[in-house]
């Protein structure tokens, strides 16, 4: 029987000021990228990888692309909603805003 595996691109660098499509994976995105191509690499491993043009879907699936022996086929229209047009905020400023979102609907 075939599987599907729906990998999320491992820890961005969040970068205020960069569009989020550009951030690149962390030290510790990589490391868990590489172990997680190290799990796949048991009876489970994939036979084609997929991935969205952003940087950190690019580089984890690098990562586990290397490992696996498997090349990478980018899809462009796999890819996060657009976010370069809205405030980057930062985790004080996103949980005022959602608060007051939250606020607002129990009305």
């Amino acid at each position: 029987m075939s599987k599907l595996f729906l990998i999320r691109h491992a820890q961005p660098e969040v970068r205020p000021g960069v569009p989020p499509r550009l951030w690149p994976l962390t030290a510790q995105g990589r490391e868990s990228a590489q172990q997680l191509a190290q799990h796949l690499a048991g009876s489970d491993q994939p036979v084609r990888l997929y991935a969205s043009p952003e940087r950190k879907a690019q580089e984890t699936a690098q990562l586990i692309g290397h490992h696996l022996n498997l090349p990478i086929e980018m899809v462009a229209d796999l890819r996060e909603h657009e976010r370069e047009h809205s405030p980057f905020l930062d985790k004080d400023a996103w949980e005022k805003t959602l608060k007051a979102i939250w606020d607002c609907s129990l009305r």
